[in-house]
This record gives C-alpha cells, sequence and structure tokens, in this order.
C-alpha cells in the first residue's frame, strides 16, 4: 500500500512524514508542485503536479494515479497515535458513515469504478466531503477508526497548506 502525503508550502515542516517509523516512510509518494519540487528533499518518491491548482485538483491526480490499487492520503501535518482503548468510548472501535478528514484509505479498485464520473473540484476546500459523499451515492461505506487518533485539529490552520488560500467565509 502506497501513502500519498499532500503537501504545500511546508518543505521545511513534514510532520505526518516526520513521524512515520522509517519502513512506513519507504511507502510514502510526496505530492508537491513544481514550482517547489527542489525545495523537498525527503527519501521518499515523489509525484510533482502543476503549479496553484489548489488541494482539490491534486487529489483528483491521486485517485487516477493511484489506480486500482490501496491507498492512504494523509494531510502532512498530522500527529498520529494510537489510543488506549481502555479510555471511552471503550469498547467502539469503528463507526460507519461518519465525517472523514485528513487520513484517507482507499480501495481504488472500488474508487476507480466512477472517478471519472465526480467532478472533484465541486469544493475547493472541505473536499473531503465530495469524496465522503461520492462514495456513499455509489453504494460504499466509510469506516472511521476510533483505534488510533490523529491531531488534525491543532495543525489545521499551520502556515502553508490550504492555510494559503482557505478563508472563514
Amino acid at each position: 500500500m502506497r501513502i500519498y502525503i499532500p503537501t504545500y508550502k511546508r518543505a521545511d515542516s513534514q510532520t505526518t512524514f516526520e513521524n512515520l517509523p522509517t519502513e512506513i516512510q519507504k511507502k510514502v509518494i510526496m505530492v508537491v508542485q513544481q514550482q517547489e519540487r527542489d525545495q523537498y528533499n525527503y527519501d521518499c518518491e515523489y509525484l510533482v503536479v502543476a503549479d496553484e491548482i489548489g488541494i482539490a485538483k491534486t487529489r483528483e491526480l491521486i485517485y487516477y494515479h493511484a489506480g486500482n490499487n490501496h491507498f492512504a492520503m494523509l494531510d502532512d501535518v498530522m500527529h498520529v497515535g494510537h489510543r488506549d482503548l481502555s479510555l471511552p468510548p471503550a469498547g467502539i472501535n469503528h463507526y460507519f458513515n461518519k465525517l472523514f478528514i485528513a487520513a484517507h484509505w482507499i480501495d481504488g479498485s472500488k474508487l476507480s469504478k466512477f472517478v471519472n464520473d465526480v467532478d472533484w473540484n465541486l469544493a475547493q476546500v472541505g473536499e473531503d466531503n465530495v469524496l465522503a459523499i461520492e462514495c456513499a451515492m455509489h453504494g460504499h461505506k466509510n469506516i472511521t477508526s476510533d483505534e488510533f487518533c490523529m491531531d488534525r485539529w491543532s495543525t489545521a490552520f499551520a502556515e502553508g497548506g490550504c492555510s494559503e488560500f482557505r478563508t472563514s467565509e
């Protein structure tokens, strides 16, 4: 399984990548814009996309690049950990059809059946919701795990990434 990490204006701050074990880092494909490629020097594979295309178009290109394979997409500024399962909500390790952001684990063989039918650029931010809705409309459940914790909100508005163009409006 490959792990795509789309990133923009964060060449010196790759929290997600740097917190992955070395053996997992070898599975990473960092997705960067052409104008920034020379700034990224991480020991991983790269998928170079056109400049200033936004996160929605970047994710669309990832879907096509991954093809029929199982793959993950992780935001570039997340802290990942394993939850103490004795803490509430004890006994509940996953939920179906809940909101998911920042971390996506995708079966490309299912996505490829409808990837061409979707306007992936419908939402320039909050594009995670387009994926969730399209999957549901095509009969696929999303599953949110409560076993692993991903601190996304403490970095949601960090410099770079979508913060370069996302506003409260």
